[in-house]
């Protein structure tokens, strides 16, 4: 669901969205909360002739809650991660429900598919006889090994590693050898998958405010921002590295400020973060912009992820100025000491926001 506008991954959607109805009719696929017409769906009507909705709960990963019995939770193991070359990722994204509605709507004959992640290949016919673009919004096995990197040995962690050596296989394999065309967000992630000519860059953008809204705030009671989604778990990483390990480090220096934590569907671990004084969790918010507007600064201590970082290009469309990790500015063509400061240690990152 391309709306509202206040997750990165829907306003790459909208905006591709947008610019494809430009072109010619549009029919809109998108699974939905039971199959029906959501509100938010009104704002993007415009910009489509027919909407094919199906149910979310359709979606293997939508099934039955994990039981706590032991057997239970062997054979759901077994049936995501049991077989052989299929990446669990797109096994919990099955819909035979979805995959119906789409093959049927290919026998209408369209000039363009445009399908939306890696986790959406499978709800494509085999055949569609038109021209495929796929859209890796993340090259997700890149992601899970910045994560692997990044955890170290756990419970998960051979699971883990099975996952990503099937995802690089997959996605590279569908890159060099699939019938298809692919876009991507950065020149980097080309790079990554083999540079082939028919993967095509097509970077992440933002509306541009009419004029900066930001302004300073009162150093001595700064405002730490974060926008994301919360239920991503590299941002839900990201938010507990900063209020655990680098927060304490500026309320040293700084004993005032606070972070706010701006994002939809907030898990548990997140919510555990706040205390309504130093650390506030919004949850979901119909905009960002007021967040901005009133922040010292926005900070991305992201340790993992993919893709490039809207929440930074909207810092900075808006003038606010921007901390962040190595990896959560990479794929931006943004420099150190001049657009943002980069670090990536608790310490670091501590003094470049001070």
């Amino acid at each position: 669901m391309p709306y509202p506008l206040n997750t990165g991954a829907n306003q790459r959607i909208y905006h591709v969205l947008r610019a494809l109805s430009r072109l010619g009719h549009i029919t809109f696929a998108c699974p939905t909360e039971g199959g029906r017409w959501p509100s938010e769906l009104d704002a993007v009507q415009p910009l489509f002739q027919q909407a094919l909705l199906y149910p979310n709960e359709s979606f293997d990963a939508s099934g039955p809650a994990r039981s706590d019995g032991l057997f239970d939770r062997l054979s759901r193991l077994a049936r995501y991660h049991g077989h052989l070359r299929e990446p669990a990722l797109i096994r919990w994204y099955r819909s035979p429900q979805g995959a119906q509605v789409i093959a049927n709507a290919c026998q209408q004959g369209f000039d363009l598919i445009w399908v939306e992640r890696l986790i959406s290949i499978g709800l494509l016919p085999g055949n569609v006889g038109c021209r495929v673009i796929l859209d890796l919004d993340d090259v997700q096995y890149r992601k899970l090994g910045h994560r692997l990197r990044r955890t170290g040995p756990g419970l998960r962690t051979a699971l883990d590693l099975v996952e990503f050596l099937k995802l690089r296989r997959m996605e590279r394999g569908l890159v060099r050898h699939g019938p298809h065309e692919y876009v991507v967000c950065s020149a980097l992630d080309k790079q990554i998958l083999g540079g082939e000519s028919r993967i095509w860059v097509v970077p992440n953008g933002i509306e541009m405010p009419t004029e900066p809204a930001w302004r300073p705030s009162d150093v001595a009671d700064p405002s730490f921002v974060f926008v994301g989604a919360m239920s991503t778990e590299a941002n839900v990483d990201a938010v507990q590295f900063f209020v655990r390990q680098i927060l304490p480090r500026i309320r040293r220096v700084m004993p005032r400020a606070r972070t706010l934590i701006v994002g939809s569907r907030p898990t548990p671990e997140v919510l555990a973060l706040h205390d309504g004084h130093s650390v506030v969790v919004t949850g979901t918010v119909p905009a960002v912009e007021p967040f901005l507007q009133d922040a010292t600064m926005t900070v991305v201590p992201i340790r993992f992820g993919g893709g490039t970082r809207i929440k930074i290009l909207e810092a900075l469309a808006h003038g606010v100025p921007v901390v962040s990790t190595r990896i959560g500015a990479e794929g931006l063509e943004v420099e150190h000491d001049r657009h943002l400061l980069l670090a990536d240690t608790p310490e670091q990152f501590a003094d470049a926001c001070i």
